[in-house]
């Protein structure tokens, strides 16, 4: 089924790969190169990214199962995250650090996705050339999100929803990548026939439910729509196919349905994961004139009745009316919509060159302007987010020398204080800006993370704010303290700026490290 792919091809897909590794490093080097004395670089663009520092940490510590360390409430070692279990383990054998290995895998499978992703095009167009312009459309086309903002205060999703573009998912966590590989995995092996393939996809997609369960609908009802129209309409029977792919998938969903009954702490995480998907205009202009080209690309099986044709749009129809399937993670449902979007987008731009040069050959137009004019409109209309997208990540690095971006030394030294005293799983009160790194860089809890991950986050936030604001109901601050279980207090600049609180010479606490900015209470 798949089209011979020559090494000239390879190699022309190789140097598309480094083209778009170069330019997805560029912005984080420019961040780490310049640096400014006294200060070390994050190498993130969220701080959320820390959280997936902390499974590094503890990984490397000798942990399996993980806690969410963003949330003060004890609660058992549960989560199970095998990429990042993978990455802590690598970094800590190879002496490697986390910020390093982060952004080493992004890399790697930036790598692999491209050579996959060309792989699974090859399944849809037969001609190299054809091939190359899919790919380069799905590396690096975006919408119209800048313009939507600036002319009608409209915020699209090309520019907060990083999964639903490819470009923008290299950007972001190196598990947003391999979700996409792992769906492409799936796909390929339920497009051949063989029940062997449909173990191997089965496999995939239970990888695939542990690192990021959010796509399993997707990855689930797609490939069940196609079996059974491909039954009715041409008689083959992949029941079986799907049986043992689908048997093997719900493994997973069982996991995280058994981790939410038996922790309540996985529970509060689920249920304050709201991650609904916005009204339809903002996923339009979000895929801008890829959206046009698609619906064109989508006649073309009603015209060659196609199998692999069959599969594209039914994925690309499918994912679409996900994306309002009445859950609370509905957005997390766009990531790798942009590769049947593409391939359809692709079909629609030849279908239209190809009707171009059709009347200029009918009405003996000697010249190419109208196919040139149409090509260079395309074009040019497809990257503009993803330039806009990597100048502000210029921008960010260049002026805002501070967090997310960059923290000071005085802040190292005063995180590294818990692991040199090997201080592990006790909760730290600090403000929401510290608290996300300090349980990035060590294995310990904070009692204000993220707003997804800390259980009633903006109770503990109003909390944490009239703790530091002044010297007032000193006892029942005391007894907050000991009601909460909260070990020790991480004072510094950002906790200054919440109030006046005097720390000093309280009985309840002890100063056991201080620097030029921090200094770290213990309570008694």
């Amino acid at each position: 089924m798949l089209s011979n792919i020559t090494k000239k091809e390879w190699l022309t897909v190789s140097l598309i790969a480094l083209i778009t590794i170069i330019i997805v490093i560029a912005p984080y080097l420019f961040g780490y190169l310049t640096t400014p004395q006294n200060m070390i670089f994050t190498g993130v663009t969220f701080d959320q990214d820390y959280s997936y520092f902390s499974m590094m940490e503890q990984a490397k510590e000798g942990k399996i199962l993980f806690k969410n360390l963003y949330t003060s409430e004890d609660h058992q070692a549960i989560f199970f995250r095998p990429l990042f279990l993978g990455m802590g383990l690598f970094a800590k054998f190879l002496h490697l650090s986390n910020f390093f290995v982060f952004h080493l895998f992004k890399i790697i499978f930036i790598a692999i996705f491209i050579f996959l992703a060309y792989k699974f095009i090859s399944i849809f167009f037969i001609e190299k050339v054809n091939r190359i312009i899919c790919l380069a459309i799905l590396l690096f086309s975006s919408g119209f999100g800048f313009l939507g903002q600036r002319l009608f205060g409209y915020l699209s999703s090309d520019l907060w929803i990083p999964e639903s573009q490819t470009f923008a998912s290299f950007f972001t966590q190196p598990h947003f990548i391999l979700s996409q590989i792992l769906i492409l995995i799936c796909f390929i092996f339920l497009l051949k026939k063989e029940l062997r393939f449909a173990f191997l996809a089965g496999l995939a997609n239970f990888v695939l439910g542990l690192e990021h369960p959010f796509d399993l609908p997707v990855t689930l009802l797609v490939p069940f729509v196609y079996f059974v129209i491909l039954y009715f309409w041409k008689k083959e029977n992949r029941i079986l196919n799907y049986l043992v792919y689908g048997a093997i998938s719900v493994i997973p969903v069982i996991y995280q349905y058994w981790t939410m009954k038996i922790e309540p702490i996985a529970k509060a995480w689920n249920d304050q994961n709201i991650l609904k998907s916005p009204e339809i205009l903002a996923w339009i202009i979000g895929y801008g004139i890829i959206t046009i080209f698609a619906i064109i690309g989508f006649l073309k099986f009603f015209k060659t009745k196609n199998k692999n044709l069959l599969f594209i749009n039914i994925w690309a129809v499918v994912n679409i009316f996900l994306l309002y399937l009445p859950v609370n993670f509905q957005r997390r449902m766009s990531e790798g919509l942009h590769i049947p979007l593409t391939i359809l987008a692709t079909f629609g731009i030849l279908m239209v060159y190809n009707f171009l040069n059709k009347k200029s050959i009918k009405h003996k137009i000697h010249t190419h302007i109208p196919k040139v004019a149409f090509l260079w409109i395309v074009a040019l209309s497809l990257p503009f987010s993803n330039i806009n997208r990597v100048a502000n990540y210029f921008n960010n690095y260049a002026k805002a020398k501070a967090l997310p971006y960059y923290f000071s030394q005085d802040f190292y030294q005063a995180t590294k204080y818990f692991n040199d005293n090997k201080i592990s799983d006790q909760t730290i009160l600090a403000s929401q800006k510290n608290g996300p790194f300090i349980s990035g860089l060590t294995t310990n809890r904070v009692y204000l993370g993220f707003v997804f991950q800390t259980k009633d986050y903006f109770i503990k936030k109003n909390t944490v704010v009239w703790f530091f604001k002044d010297n007032q109901k000193i006892k029942q601050k005391q007894e907050f303290l000991q009601k909460r279980n909260i070990k020790y207090i991480f004072y510094g600049p950002e906790e200054r700026k919440l109030g006046k609180i005097n720390l000093n010479k309280k009985d309840f606490l002890e100063k056991v490290y201080e620097n030029n900015s921090y200094i770290i209470y213990k309570i008694k």
